[in-house]
Order: C-alpha cells, then sequence, then structure tokens
C-alpha cells in the first residue's frame, strides 16, 4: 500500500471523526460532518431518512431537496434498502432515483448506511466505481459515532422543546390565574357597591339587626376578595419572573413592620441580623409577612414575644421565627401546611399564611419544619440558600447527555473547552462595545454550553438575561459573568 494514501486516509478519518458533535443542533452536527465527508470524497450529494410513524421524510439533505416524493411504496423500498444490513454500496437505478429527493443520474452509485433509529444515510456519487469495501469499513466506526451524535442533538432538542413548552405553560397558567382572579372579584365589588347604596338610600328604614346583617356581608366580602387573593399568591409563587437580585433581609423587615399591625403587648426581637440574599423582595416580604402574621394570631398571653433568630450553615442561611403562643399539637404539625386548614374556626383565619410561607421557602431550594407542643409556643424553622445559583457543573448530566458513551463524553466536554473561550470572548467585545443586540446573539450561543454542564439555574439566567439585552438592559450582567467564570475555572484543568 502506496504510504502517502494510507497516511491521507488516517489524517481523513481523524478529521471525521473530529468534525462530529462540533454542534448540538441536528442541522448543524450534519453539516459539519457530511459536508466534509462530501468535500473530501469528492462527492455530489447526500441526505437522511428517518422512519416516524411509519412513514420516511428527509430530515437532512445537501444540497436542499429538489423535488417531491410521490412513490406510493416509497416506505417498503427504503426498508428493503437496509434490511439486515449495517452500510452497503448500490448503483442507482430508476427505483433509487425515484426515492431520492435530490435529482441524481442513473449511472451514479450510493454508499448507504443505516442509522438504526436515526435513520438512513445516503452517500451519492455522479461515478460508478467510486465507493469501494474499504470505504465502508473505514467510514463504519465513523459512522456509529456519528448515530450517537445525533441521539444526543435528539435529546438536547428535546430539553429545549420541554423547557420551551414548560415556560409557555407557566405564563398561561399565570395569565388564567390572574383572569380568574379578576373574574371572582368583579361580582363581589359590584355586591359591596350595592350594599353601600342600600345602606345610604335606605338609612331611615334600617333597624340595629338589619344593620349587623348588612357589616356581616361586608366583613364576608372582604375575607371573601382576601381569600382570591391568597389564592392568587399562591398559585403565581413559581410561576411569576424572578427579579431575583441582592437584597438586605433587614430592609425587608423594616418594610414588613409597617405592614403589619403589631399589637402593643406583643414585642418582636431581631435576635441576630439578618443576611443579604439573593431574591425577589416581593418574595421575601411574603413570606416573613405570613410568618409573623400567623405568630402574632397564635398569641394569647398578656405579653406576647417573636423572636427573630438566623444561623449561617453550609450554602445556607437557617431562619427561625419563635413565639410564646399557644402552640400546636404535634397532630397537627402537618396540616398546618396544607391549603385551607386550620386548627380551630376562626372567621379571620383563611387557612392560606402558612402554605404560601412553605412554597416561597421550596421555591428557593429550601426546608420549612415545626417545633411546637401546646401551651409551649412554637419555632418555625426554614432555609435559604445563600447563593441562589447553582454553580457547580453536573457531569452526571453530561454522562447522561452522552448517552454513557465515554468518548462522546469528552467529546461533548471537547466542544465547551473549544468554543465557550471564543464566545465568551465575542460575547465580552460585542457587550462593551454597547452592541446588545449582537451580545444577545452571543449569550444565546452560549446559553447552550451552560445547559450542557447541567447548570439549570444559570441555564435560566441565560434565558433571562438574553432576554433582558433585547430589551436594552443589562442589569444581570455581574451575575452571568460569575456564571461564565466558572465554567472557566471548571473546564481549565479538563
Amino acid at each position: 500500500m502506496d504510504f502517502n494514501q494510507h497516511l491521507s486516509d488516517i489524517l481523513h478519518l481523524y478529521e471525521f471523526s473530529m468534525a462530529i458533535g462540533n454542534s448540538l443542533d441536528y442541522t448543524g452536527n450534519c453539516n459539519h460532518f457530511l459536508k466534509l465527508i462530501l468535500a473530501r470524497k469528492n462527492l455530489s450529494s447526500c441526505w437522511i431518512y428517518r422512519k416516524e410513524n411509519n412513514q420516511y421524510t428527509v430530515t437532512y439533505s445537501y444540497p436542499n431537496p429538489s423535488k417531491k416524493i410521490v412513490l406510493k411504496n416509497k416506505n417498503q423500498i427504503l426498508d428493503t434498502l437496509v434490511l439486515g444490513i449495517k452500510s452497503k454500496i448500490v448503483s442507482v437505478d430508476t427505483t433509487i432515483q425515484e426515492v431520492s429527493p435530490i435529482d441524481i443520474q442513473q449511472e451514479g452509485s450510493l454508499l448507504i448506511f443505516n442509522l438504526h433509529d436515526q435513520g438512513i444515510l445516503f452517500l451519492y456519487s455522479a461515478y460508478t466505481d467510486t465507493f469501494t469495501p474499504k470505504d465502508i469499513s473505514q467510514l463504519q466506526p465513523i459512522m456509529d459515532k456519528f448515530i450517537l451524535s445525533l441521539e444526543a442533538c435528539e435529546s438536547f432538542s428535546k430539553k429545549e422543546d420541554l423547557l420551551q413548552r414548560l415556560a409557555l405553560q407557566n405564563q398561561e397558567l399565570n395569565d388564567y390565574a390572574h383572569i380568574i382572579s379578576h373574574d371572582l372579584k368583579t361580582p363581589l365589588r359590584s355586591i359591596d357597591t350595592l350594599l353601600n347604596w342600600i345602606e345610604e338610600e335606605c338609612s331611615d328604614s334600617l333597624d340595629s339587626i338589619s344593620r349587623q346583617y348588612l357589616l356581616k356581608i361586608h366583613h364576608n366580602i372582604e375575607k371573601m376578595d382576601a381569600l382570591i387573593e391568597s389564592i392568587l399568591t399562591y398559585s403565581t409563587i413559581d410561576k411569576r419572573k424572578k427579579t431575583n437580585y441582592t437584597i438586605d433581609l433587614n430592609e425587608v423587615m423594616r418594610e414588613v413592620f409597617k405592614i403589619l399591625d403589631i399589637p402593643n403587648h406583643i414585642i418582636i426581637d431581631i435576635v441576630t441580623p439578618l443576611p443579604s440574599i439573593i431574591a425577589d423582595t416581593l418574595n421575601m416580604q411574603q413570606l416573613f409577612l405570613c410568618l409573623l402574621q400567623n405568630a402574632i394570631n397564635s398569641i394569647e398571653q398578656a405579653t406576647g414575644k417573636i423572636y427573630i433568630r438566623v444561623i449561617e450553615l453550609n450554602h445556607f442561611w437557617k431562619f427561625e421565627i419563635e413565639d410564646n403562643g399557644k402552640g400546636i399539637d404535634s397532630k397537627y404539625h402537618k396540616k398546618i401546611f396544607k391549603v385551607f386548614q386550620k386548627l380551630e374556626n376562626d372567621s379571620m383565619s383563611l387557612g392560606m399564611g402558612l402554605p404560601i410561607a412553605q412554597k416561597i421557602v421550596n421555591h428557593y431550594g429550601g426546608n420549612m419544619s415545626l417545633t411546637s407542643n401546646v401551651n409551649r409556643g412554637s419555632i418555625f424553622s426554614f432555609t435559604l440558600k445563600n447563593n441562589d445559583m447553582n454553580l457547580q457543573p453536573n457531569l452526571e448530566y453530561v454522562n447522561e447527555l452522552s448517552g454513557g458513551d465515554a468518548l462522546f463524553k469528552q467529546k461533548l466536554i471537547g466542544i465547551i473547552k473549544k468554543e465557550f473561550p471564543e464566545e465568551k470572548e465575542i460575547f465580552l467585545h460585542n457587550y462593551k462595545s454597547s452592541e446588545l443586540n449582537k451580545a444577545a446573539e452571543n449569550v444565546h450561543k452560549l446559553k447552550h454550553k451552560i445547559g450542557m454542564l447541567g447548570l439549570d439555574d444559570g441555564y435560566q439566567i441565560a434565558i433571562d438575561f438574553e432576554n433582558e439585552l433585547l430589551a436594552g438592559k443589562t442589569s444581570l450582567f455581574q451575575k452571568f459573568m460569575l456564571i461564565l467564570d466558572t465554567i472557566d475555572e471548571f473546564i481549565h484543568p479538563l
């Protein structure tokens, strides 16, 4: 064998192998790999047929399909071509011409690879003697790797589609909750207006009993209005868009004290200074309002005391809100966190405060617990992350994305190492040049690398930052840079 030819074949195979998986976009992946094969092998065209729902369709073609296939037995012909084989060379005949999405000459030849669930690959040459058994033996291992890359593209596409569908469903649920809230509150306002009209127009003829009835109706309208607002709050906690940034919980608490109606006989003592965390201000206000109002309502003693403490744990802050109220029997410790559940027939209680508080805590990745006994007060404890972002790359996710194939896993990491630094540099250049639309395009590309490493929080921040840049805003820049710097540190030693 000619040494130069042998060396050329090895270099081509290495080049083919390195071209696989450079993109997790299906078309981009096919373009990188198949166009290279066409160029190196001097081929004319290629296409992939994939069978879904017992029907073959063209999922990739270069050049683009030039005709519509109308052959009735197309499925049977394609099934027969790959029946029991991994690859083969065939001469172009009239049947092949009919199932080809591209106009090809009858004197040409095809190298066909069975991609299994990913379909059938056709490599076309206009000449009859282009392909040899040697081509099959050299390209078959490369095609096995190509199949894995197509499966990875499919998995990634499904994840992208799922995230988009979830985002759409969350928005629809959020909109629906607001519509329902509006529709329920409208008749309440009408009733309240009618009651006010009755009181004004008939004030001289209303006796004391009638006035008491009207007062009860007003009270129940207010309670119903508060209940609707609580249900809306509960249903949208994890669906509304986060506006997370660093907030000082001491400032949050000062605002809470302005809103709370604290009786004169109750003292609230913040025992330890509260930390600053990354969260949404309104959510934190709602959390402390619910818990402190619950503590106030539980106190029947002549002198009430409420203590607020915080302890720093590994990656978490642990908060405690302790009261000297009437306490809660252990058999009710789970019940009180369920919607509409109350321990006694309190006309002012909605049974929504603690469920809302617990859902907010869970939304931020924390947990809530209760320590209490009857007549001995209660301690509500909850944890919040001292950093709301998961910035620890997840190699297990990369392993899952690569289908457990160690070589392909290294290939995915190789893609990140190769493309990430350049994409980051381009992003910074466009950002510093105030080219925010271009910077948004860069974030869109970087977002996929973030997703490949299993950084779910970082992926969401990238989505938010991309939308923010398109709107001409930049408040998430520092958080996004923290994600990029973390990835830099992670991939450097790999």
